[in-house]
């Protein structure tokens, strides 16, 4: 579209000149030599920018614009002279709404910007008052659609929300389904040898520590956790059943039989949908550094680094717990095999990972070495590392106690009411000895274990997956309230965080119970006691935030700890300034960071 420029001039060779100068880009250009015939232009004619010669015969040019704002307002005003009379620019500037102000002899192509930005201007005024009437056409009609939208979209967000309820329902289940099917599979595994059982818990322990070191993915870290737990998996199949019959196999045999089992274990794991990296990793967890393992002889970073992960625990793990000796740790053992065969067999910064991980742990627990056993290896003499709770956290048998052969009949006992209750923790001693289980084949589950619901009745479901612990050296008293030195509530909707924050806890007896949504943990504190809670600000049903808010209400003196990997400055400032915030606690945290955090929410 092409715009209209009035220029304004008494002198004839003005006029032609800006004609000339100003035809050139696009624009309808009207003249007047006098204020009356650009009045009349005006009158009859749309016109975008109006230039105007200031001392003019008849009708200056201070009230030829002042006219001209009553005839075309939305006009951009541009005064031209060749005097420097300020009281004439003044009153032009002020009768007249000039926009700009030019002198003679102008520059050429200044002026032409001028007046560019002028039509732009123009322009853009005539745009706003197209667009506030089609506004005010437009809010009419949408308040009639608002009306009848909001029904609908109350009725549509009420369908979304039931179906977002279900999907996350559903994520949950299926998560906790693979988790199931893990706990089946190394229930099986213990079932069918209680020492391979206790080696791979270890392991995934120790795997899942390292996971948290290197700063995984949550789905990364929960792989290497199953990987390790299920490392084993292929030693139930009938073929690998058949190899270990042999005596004393040479090594080419031992080495068939390891390729064979790790080949089982990841075809039966390659059968469950959502495990096909936990098959791979089982698959080659053989593989050495260097490329002289197997099946694929992979090596360096070829090897998945799940593999090399559960390479190095794996073999430290065989080194330092022997099956005859499993109270004899020989940690020594386990390092010098690691160091050995350093960049040979094992990832090399794994190791060095791995062996600092040990220095941390070990630093802190030199005296008090202890080791997990089920209740059938336990044998008389044997002294609790760890207090005995069952999975309500009450107090069977404090720490430090020496078993005695009825003391073990009662462990098993409960064992056989309360499946949850699978491992005991004693010392280690050299004088330790172990009861070998000759039975190799899995025991069918007893009728009360598979008709045991999922949760009380009543009760929200709460994760059992960890059990509670209790603080060592403390006396008795019939509950684990009146026992615990600590009673922490976890929250956290990750299944890996709660896990690996109700080990830490575990580790330094504290008592532990996770939940991975914010109504149940506002369920639990109603109906219990709690000492601190540690809660993660990115939570799908509840944010920490929320919760937060929420505990202060119901229970303004229980101290919270946020956990957290991704929280902003500023949400960290606004939630530090909350009362019931003693602490915040970032991902990855460390073991002493952890425990001093919780101690001084618990004094303060």
């Amino acid at each position: 579209m092409s715009h209209a420029v009035l220029v304004i001039d008494d002198e004839q060779h003005i006029l032609r000149s800006l004609k000339r100068l100003l035809h050139r880009d696009g624009y309808e250009i009207h003249l007047a030599d006098n204020g009356n015939a650009a009045l009349e232009i005006m009158a009859d004619t749309e016109i975008a920018v109006i230039i105007c010669d200031q001392r003019m015969p008849g009708m200056p040019g201070a009230e030829v614009l002042a006219e001209s704002v009553k005839l075309r307002p939305d006009a951009f005003r541009i005064t031209l002279t060749g005097y420097t009379d300020m009281e004439s620019a003044q009153k032009s500037i002020n009768k007249g709404c000039v926009n700009h102000f030019l002198l003679k002899p102008w520059d050429d192509e200044h002026l032409r910007e001028v007046v560019r930005n002028g039509v732009k201007a123009y322009q853009l005024i005539q745009d706003n008052r197209r667009l506030e009437k089609l506004t005010r056409e437009q809010k009419a009609k949408l308040e009639q659609w608002n009306k009848r939208l909001e029904e609908q979209v109350r009725r549509r967000t009420e369908e979304l929300e039931a179906r977002n309820r279900q999907l996350l329902d559903l994520r949950q289940r299926v998560e906790q389904s693979l988790r199931d099917t893990v706990g089946v599979l190394a229930g099986l595994m213990e079932a069918h040898d209680p020492n391979a059982g206790l080696h791979s818990k270890r392991v995934a322990d120790f795997a899942s520590a390292l996971g948290l070191q290197l700063v995984l993915a949550d789905q990364e870290l929960r792989d290497l956790e199953f990987a390790a737990r299920l490392h084993d998996i292929g030693k139930l199949s009938k073929l690998h059943a058949r190899d270990v019959q042999q005596s004393r196999p040479a090594h080419g045999v031992r080495e068939t039989n390891s390729r064979r089992y790790c080949e089982s274990g990841s075809a039966i794991l390659s059968h469950v949908a959502g495990f096909e990296n936990v098959a791979q990793y089982v698959l080659h967890q053989h593989e050495h550094y260097d490329g002289s393992g197997f099946p694929e002889h992979l090596k360096e970073d070829e090897i998945p680094l799940a593999s090399r992960i559960i390479a190095v625990v794996n073999a430290y793990d065989e080194a330092v717990y022997t099956s005859a000796r499993p109270t004899d740790p020989r940690h020594g053992v386990g390092r010098k095999l690691l160091v050995e065969d350093k960049s040979k067999q094992f990832d090399p910064d794994l190791v060095k990972l791995f062996l600092s991980y040990l220095d941390k742990g070990e630093a802190k627990a030199k005296s008090a070495d202890e080791v997990e056993l089920s209740p059938r290896q336990l044998t008389p003499g044997m002294t609790l590392s760890r207090a005995v709770c069952n999975t309500e956290g009450v107090l069977l048998i404090k720490p430090g106690v020496t078993l005695t052969r009825e003391l073990i009949e009662h462990i098993r006992e409960l064992n056989h009411h309360d499946p949850l209750l699978n491992s005991v923790f004693v010392k280690c001693t050299p004088d330790s000895t172990v009861a070998v289980d000759d039975s190799k084949k899995p025991q069918a589950p007893r009728r009360e274990e598979t008709n045991k619901p999922a949760s009380d009745a009543g009760r929200l479901p709460v994760d059992h997956d960890e059990q509670p612990a209790m603080a060592e050296g403390l006396s008795c008293s019939g509950t684990a309230t009146a026992c615990a030195r600590i009673n922490g509530l976890i929250v956290d909707d990750s299944n890996l965080m709660r896990r690996a924050l109700a080990r830490e806890f575990h580790r330094a007896g504290f008592i532990g119970t996770t939940t991975g949504d914010g109504w149940e943990a506002l369920n639990l504190v109603y109906r219990g006691h709690f000492d601190v809670a540690l809660i993660d600000l990115a939570m799908p049903t509840m944010s920490g935030t929320e919760l937060v808010r929420r505990l202060r209400e119901i229970a303004p003196q229980l101290p919270c700890i946020i956990v957290t990997g991704n929280a902003t400055k500023d949400d960290v400032v606004h939630l530090s300034k909350s009362p019931n915030v003693a602490g915040i606690l970032t991902k990855p945290w460390d073991y002493d960071r952890l425990v001093s955090t919780v101690t001084a929410a618990v004094k303060h």
